[in-house]
């Protein structure tokens, strides 16, 4: 099954979390899959507007605006982390006899 460019974006995202990831990537991303650069943008704002990604603007020395995006953990994946984290980290430090 085809999935979208939205799916395509976001997946890409998820799979470097808490990394920012230069918005002209992500639109080489959606042109390298077929899809014309407005769409990739287009895609990237619906993402953020449901919350599912973050955008900062950076200001450059020519006064351009360059936009960054990175991937929200949900509350439950931030929970799961921290509770794998701590259990590895317990049967780390814990003796078993």
């Amino acid at each position: 099954m085809h999935e979208s460019l939205k799916t395509h974006l976001f997946k890409y995202l998820r799979s470097k979390p808490n990394e920012w990831i230069h918005g002209e990537e992500l639109r080489r991303l959606g042109d390298e899959l077929g899809y014309m650069t407005e769409n990739a943008g287009r895609r990237l704002r619906e993402l953020e507007t449901a919350g599912r990604i973050e955008k900062k603007l950076e200001a450059t020395k020519d006064h351009h605006k360059t936009t960054w995006y990175r991937y929200v953990q949900s509350p439950y994946e931030l929970l799961h982390h921290q509770v794998a984290t701590n259990q590895a980290e317990i049967k780390k430090n814990t003796l078993f006899v």
